[in-house]
């Protein structure tokens, strides 16, 4: 997983920061920098907008777990505050 985010960040789509990694709970918390699918909708959108990268991180950590993830976006620079 940390070689999949580390990719992106060399591809220039975010940075990352790991906040939260819990194996046994399978729960993890990623905060990412600067994503490329939402710099041009800053404060302009009612909803998150980071959709490829939500399925991006649900198929890395489907694949390394073996088992479906569903990943929450809570916050995004697009949403209106």
């Amino acid at each position: 997983m940390k070689t999949s985010l580390a990719l992106k960040v060399a591809t220039d789509w975010f940075g990352y920061e790991i906040v939260e990694y819990d194996e046994e709970a399978l729960k993890f918390v990623i905060r990412l920098y600067g994503n490329f699918e939402c710099a041009s909708y800053v404060s302009k959108k009612d909803r998150c907008m980071s959709h490829l990268m939500r399925g991006i991180l649900a198929g890395i950590f489907g694949e390394a777990y073996g088992r479906e993830f569903e990943v929450i976006e809570p916050k995004c620079v697009a949403k209106r505050r």
